[in-house]
């Protein structure tokens, strides 16, 4: 189910709207440097080299997708481990949850 988004306008979470970006494809190719249109912009750099190589967005793209992959697979791993302890030992997990909140109350401020 896709949800609705907020108009472009409206969406603060951006930094450049797709006009910018138009714009900052433009100046690129027009051979103005990357740092002269992040100031401009009022953005760093990196965020200029983003949008105007494609490359290197494939990159981030790809190297983000990985992350999330692997956060997802690492979750699974300790849920199931979780599981597998709690099966064997019910006591180990709630003695763990005792020292826990012991240790919490005690640095407490």
């Amino acid at each position: 189910m896709k949800f609705p988004r907020l108009p472009e306008k409206f969406d603060h979470r951006k930094k450049l709207m797709m006009k910018d970006i138009k714009i900052i494809r433009k100046l690129r190719k027009a051979g103005k440097s990357v740092l002269s249109i992040a100031r401009k912009f009022h953005v760093s750099p990196t965020i200029i080299y983003y949008w105007t190589n494609n490359k290197y967005r494939q990159y981030i793209i790809e190297k983000a997708s990985k992350i999330h992959r692997t956060l997802e697979i690492k979750r699974m791993t300790q849920r199931k481990s979780i599981n597998h302890i709690r099966k064997d030992n019910p006591n180990l997990i709630l003695y763990a949850r005792a020292k826990a909140y012991e240790y919490y109350k005690k640095h407490k401020k």
